[in-house]
């Protein structure tokens, strides 16, 4: 069988079988998961796996890895890590890693041994345990990628699963779980640093929901497919389209389709809102809306209120721009509060928060007068005549003299 082909043995009636047989057929089955490990997904560590530490003993905590050959690293246990090391290796930072190994265990039962050589083909042990070791070395500022670690051939760093993955724990691939620290000049001596942990991922285009209603597009399969990351579900009008509810395209530009609820704040770092021409809102659509409509020639940016209810009373509703600061209330304390400096109500009243200026003309348009009460007209012209009679006028002062006349 060569390195890199994919064959499996082929029973059939009478068939004699050699140990060779039983091997090959126990490394089909080995290589196939390590490929579907490192071709359906990327590898690295896929749960537990964390440092932590306590009163100055360093501990990694059970978990799971996959290594890049595809081979599974499991730590079933809690497992202590050598205080000597940074003595040993003359470090305060040390980084942590994982890596395949194996080892014979079990004795054959008696009786099932082999003739004079253990179990037949030269090993005296019964079973393949597979195991993860821990390794701790100094950090190599040469070799900053977790991704790509110090003593991986250089030919396997791009190893995928058209190559059959070994099973030797020579092929030395370890995976990073982060790095201890022990700096008696610091007033945290002993620290864990879990930055750039390699984890292990999803490899697909595509991720099909089980009801059939939704999918998620991963990267582009075509070249003409500007869409990099795409969100889908079906028309409710028409089943067999799929409709790109949210889409991050190449440029990075973000598409979002349909009505979007947004729970929180929307900053704008830069940039601004735009606001594209698009129709009138039907009557029975929601309202508080701020959209932008172009017609009869004319572009508007509107900002609609809800209307009154129906034999509600007008005014209710309102817009209104303010600000927060601080000033004096009712009671005489200060106190930070809203402060509205335009309001505008459903039934047109338009109300101005301190001075109006404007620069330009005030055109009045016709105004229909409200049919006024005997008594709201008394009182309109009481006031009148209270400011002409409150108003005092300064005449130039004459000068007298004989020269002259005074009309």
């Amino acid at each position: 069988m060569s390195d890199n082909s994919i064959s499996r043995v082929n029973y059939f009636e009478g068939q004699f079988m050699r140990t060779q047989d039983f091997t090959d057929e126990q490394a089909y089955h080995v290589a196939m998961r390590r490929r579907h490990n490192i071709s359906h997904h990327t590898w690295g560590i896929v749960s537990g796996l964390e440092l932590v530490q306590s009163d100055g003993n360093f501990f990694v905590e059970p978990g799971m890895a996959v290594d890049g050959y595809g081979r599974e690293l499991v730590l079933p246990q809690k497992t202590p890590l050598s205080s000597s090391a940074f003595v040993d290796k003359d470090s305060k930072e040390l980084d942590v890693w994982l890596v395949y190994s194996r080892s014979g265990s079990d004795q054959p039962p008696s009786g099932y041994a082999g003739c004079g050589n253990g179990n037949g083909n030269g090993t005296s042990f019964y079973r393949w345990n597979e195991n993860a070791q821990i390794v701790l070395e100094k950090p190599d500022p040469e070799f900053p990628d977790p991704r790509q670690p110090k003593g991986l051939i250089v030919q396997d760093r791009n190893f995928d699963a058209s190559r059959t993955p070994p099973d030797c724990p020579k092929s030395y691939w370890p995976v990073y779980l982060g790095q201890i620290i022990d700096d008696p000049t610091q007033k945290q001596r002993f620290a864990v640093n879990l930055d750039n942990r390699p984890y292990a991922g999803l490899v697909g285009n595509s991720i099909n929901a089980p009801s059939g209603r939704a999918r998620v597009q991963i990267g582009s399969e075509r070249a003409d497919d500007k869409r990099r990351f795409a969100v889908f579900t079906r028309d409710n009008q028409k089943p067999n389209i799929w409709q790109p509810r949210l889409a991050v395209h190449d440029d990075g530009e973000l598409k979002i389709r349909g009505n979007t609820s947004l729970y929180g704040n929307l900053t704008m770092a830069a940039g601004a809102i735009e606001f594209e021409a698009g129709s009138a809102r039907s009557s029975t659509a929601p309202p508080w809306n701020i959209y932008h409509v172009s017609e009869n020639g004319f572009d508007e940016l509107r900002i609609e209120m809800a209307a009154p209810q129906t034999g509600g009373q007008a005014g209710r509703n309102q817009v209104v721009i303010g600000a927060w600061f601080k000033g004096i209330d009712e009671t005489g304390q200060e106190t930070e509060k809203f402060h509205p400096c335009l309001t505008i109500r459903d039934d047109g009243t338009v109300r101005v928060e301190g001075n109006l200026i404007v620069n330009g003309f005030v055109v009045a348009q016709s105004i229909t007068p409200r049919t006024q009460s005997d008594a709201a007209r008394n009182a309109a012209a009481s006031a009148l005549m209270s400011g002409i009679v409150g108003t005092t006028s300064r005449l130039p002062e004459v000068p007298t003299g004989g020269d002259r006349n005074v009309t």
